[in-house]
C-alpha cells in the first residue's frame, strides 16, 4: 500500500468520526460545586457576671458597638434598693444601652450555660 492511499484511508476515517461525532447529543453541563458562603466575621461576645446575691438569676444581652455581652446578674429579693444598685452596675458599665432580657435561671450555672452556648468564641 502506497502511504498516500494510508493518508487518504487515515483522512476519511477522520472525517467519518468527526460526522458521526457531531451527530451525538452534547455531555450535559458539568455541574458546579457549591461555594461555601464567604466568612462573615461575627460579632465578638463576652460574658460577664453580676453579683449582688439572691436566689434566681437573669442573662441579660447588650449589644455595645460590635461586641455583644452577656451579663449574668443576680436577682435579690430581699433588698428594696437593689433594683437601683443593678441599673446604676449596668449604667456604669455599658452606659445608655439598653438590655434585653434573655431569661431568668433557677440557677447561676444554669445562666451562665446558656450564655456559654449563645457565644461562641471567635
Amino acid at each position: 500500500m502506497k502511504p498516500l492511499h494510508l493518508a487518504a484511508i487515515v483522512v476519511t476515517g477522520l472525517l467519518v468520526w468527526t460526522g458521526v461525532n457531531s451527530l451525538r447529543p452534547p455531555p450535559p453541563p458539568a455541574k458546579k460545586t457549591a461555594t461555601p458562603p464567604p466568612k462573615t466575621k461575627e460579632a465578638s461576645c463576652t460574658i460577664k457576671r453580676a453579683v449582688f446575691g439572691g436566689t434566681q438569676t437573669a442573662l441579660l444581652k447588650v449589644l455595645k458597638g460590635r461586641t455583644v455581652h452577656y451579663i449574668v446578674l443576680d436577682l435579690p429579693t430581699d433588698n428594696p434598693l437593689m433594683p437601683d444598685y443593678q441599673s446604676n452596675w449596668l449604667d456604669a458599665n455599658y452606659g445608655q444601652e439598653q438590655p434585653s432580657v434573655v431569661g431568668v435561671f433557677p440557677t447561676v450555672e444554669d445562666a451562665v450555660t446558656r450564655a456559654a452556648n449563645l457565644c461562641k468564641r471567635n
